[in-house]
């Protein structure tokens, strides 16, 4: 199975982390977006109920943790993601603030899926 987490699961701006393994949590505890507490929430109710289960029952969870995804897409609908692109790119924020954006290509996260159906 595999499950499209999100880097905020992980991700602690505190921490300087550049290579996270299976230990790195984002401490659902702390003041954080409600999103991100359910993203981790979640992932951590996938790996609980995965390792309740009887061991020949059990099969491997991979997750990825892709960032903010951006690329082609299929919809014709508007979305917000696209939305903010959009006014960027128009000049329709009166400002735009100095920040860092870990962005990843859409295509790049479908071949990490195939991938890691492949293991």
């Amino acid at each position: 199975m595999v499950i499209t987490s999100s880097f905020l699961t992980i991700f602690d701006p505190a921490k300087n982390i550049e290579v996270f393994d299976e230990t790195d949590w984002l401490d659902p505890g702390k003041k954080t977006a409600v999103y991100n507490k359910s993203k981790v929430m979640a992932e951590k109710l996938a790996w609980d109920f995965q390792s309740k289960l009887p061991a020949a029952e059990r099969f491997e969870i991979v997750t990825l943790h892709p960032s903010l995804i951006f690329g082609p897409v299929l919809i014709k609908t508007p979305f917000t993601s696209e939305e903010i692109i959009y006014k960027l790119m128009m000049g329709k924020f009166p400002g735009i603030p100095k920040i860092n954006v870990a962005l990843v290509d859409v295509r790049d996260v479908a071949i990490a899926h195939l991938r890691a159906l492949d293991c």
